[in-house]
């Protein structure tokens, strides 16, 4: 017998053998959990290779492909790359997490998977590395000289600025057609400065913001019933360390004996699951929804 949570709140793993598996179609971004829990060392170890394998299967071989475009042009076509480095995947869960939580995320993922069928998408095991887009074209266009020895400071800033925007627009893409958003809140993601909560990641800054600018749009399988970051991928220097206020006030609170009671939930599809997730947790204040 397994238990998925630390602490004082446990749960016994139990799916239901009548689970109907199936693909759900939305394009639109609903709701949005502040997730406070922690995963024991077992069951990150049961469910971190089934998260990776699912998240492996949206992978390509990106950067032969990529290496390709660059040889081919000196001018290039960013949709063209933004689609091959940050492809647009169908997902039900989007997580929202700092890429020290890495392996805790995968095994969330796969759990979530193999309890409801749910597709959980986590972009930094699923894009390939910004770095990576950025040394590719660094390595074609940034040189000061035909020696190859350094890069030009201007060259690279300019190579970053393309990388960096392509991976803000395609989160923007991912986050706004993915109809449920996890934010892993650890002390990892988010740190106290100033008496506020702050996140020293500029990505989950901007995936926390995006869920709050973003309009909600209610499924129509609920609008009967009723009438909000994030993947931190560590690309800032070390020794410069900048703390972004994070707003968590629009995501709903999701703590561990909630979390508990969700799992325990005998549904037979993936929209039942996230619907009686709806159904438990209530919104935090009253947004607009069409």
């Amino acid at each position: 017998m397994e238990t998925l949570l630390t602490g004082s709140n446990i749960l016994i793993l139990k799916r239901h053998r009548g689970f109907k598996k199936g693909t759900l179609k939305y394009k639109i971004m609903y709701r949005g959990f502040n997730l406070k829990i922690k995963l024991n060392d077992s069951l990150v170890e049961s469910y971190k290779d089934q998260g990776l394998s699912i998240q492996e299967k949206y992978k390509s071989n990106i950067l032969d492909k990529f290496k390709d475009v660059v040889r081919e042009s000196h001018q290039l076509d960013a949709a063209k790359i933004e689609s091959l480095f940050f492809p647009q995947i169908e997902a039900d869960i989007f997580i929202s997490n700092s890429h020290k939580n890495v392996d805790e995320v995968m095994a969330l993922a796969g759990f979530l998977n193999w309890k409801f069928s749910l597709k959980v998408f986590v972009d930094s095991c699923v894009w390939e590395s910004v770095r990576n887009l950025q040394k590719i074209l660094d390595d074609k266009y940034s040189w000061t000289n035909y020696e190859k020895r350094s890069y030009s400071y201007v060259a690279v800033g300019k190579s970053a600025s393309h990388a960096h925007m392509m991976l803000s627009v395609a989160l923007s893409r991912m986050i706004n057609t993915t109809e449920c958003i996890f934010f892993y809140n650890t002390p990892e993601s988010i740190t106290p400065f100033n008496n506020t909560d702050s996140t020293t990641s500029p990505w989950i800054y901007s995936e926390i913001a995006l869920t709050q600018i973003i309009q909600k749009r209610i499924p129509q399988r609920r609008k009967g019933q009723e009438t909000k970051l994030f993947t931190e991928r560590g690309y800032i220097n070390e020794s410069l360390e900048l703390h972004y206020q994070a707003d968590l006030g629009h995501l709903s609170p999701l703590n561990a004996q909630d979390f508990n009671a969700w799992i325990d939930k005998v549904v037979n599809t993936p929209q039942k699951a996230l619907d009686a997730l709806y159904d438990m947790i209530p919104l935090p204040t009253k947004p607009h929804l069409i």
